[in-house]
């Protein structure tokens, strides 16, 4: 993580679940490096799924960059939508929401009793 913060919001998204899970979080690529993360991702040759978090401004051209050319803009006012993108990385199969009341939906939290 850069000393300026470049990677923090994104590094402190999955840093819990990396934790959970035992991993490391790759924090190698700059920023606005889109192609960085695309060789990455393609250069990966162990088991699973990879987890990409990045500033949602370059998320289109990140797909992009994957190999998909008809990536939908990301939402400006969206910081939630998690995008799956199954190898060969050419295709959206799913955009969703957690639906995390009050952090993902303007809503208040309800708790019965």
């Amino acid at each position: 993580m850069e000393k300026n913060g470049e990677h923090r919001r994104s590094y402190e998204t999955v840093l819990p679940l990396a934790t959970d899970l035992g991993l490391t979080v790759d924090t190698s690529c700059k920023r606005n490096k889109v192609h960085c993360v695309a060789k990455t991702v393609n250069d990966y040759d162990g088991p699973g799924n990879i987890l990409i978090s990045w500033r949602h401004k370059k998320m289109r051209e990140l797909v992009q960059a994957l190999g998909y050319d008809d990536a939908p803009e990301y939402p400006d006012d969206r910081f939630d939508l998690i995008w799956t993108i199954p190898f060969p990385y050419d295709n959206i199969t799913d955009i969703r929401s957690e639906d995390c009341p009050v952090l993902d939906i303007p809503e208040e939290l309800t708790v019965e009793l």
